[in-house]
């Protein structure tokens, strides 16, 4: 599978995006959700975003962020 995954990548500049998409889907590959991006950057588990924010700017508000957890350690380190 690593191979695999190597050949793909390193040789996508030769294709045309249609064949691009089709190499790639054959790794079954996908994207973290925001919910799980903001598990990741140590969000609370009741954040959310309004129903009205799309997909994309919800990745990018999370990819502007700063990891929560490692935020308040810091914040009590300096305080203390």
């Amino acid at each position: 599978m690593e191979t695999e995954m190597e050949t793909v990548f390193t040789s996508l500049d030769e294709y045309s995006e249609e064949e691009k998409l089709q190499r790639l889907l054959k790794l079954k590959l996908r994207y973290f959700t925001p919910r799980e991006v903001a598990n990741l950057m140590g969000f609370p588990q009741s954040f959310s975003f309004p129903d009205q924010i799309p997909t994309k700017q919800q990745y990018r508000v999370l990819g502007n962020s700063l990891n929560v957890v490692v935020v308040a350690k810091l914040l009590q380190l300096l305080v203390s």
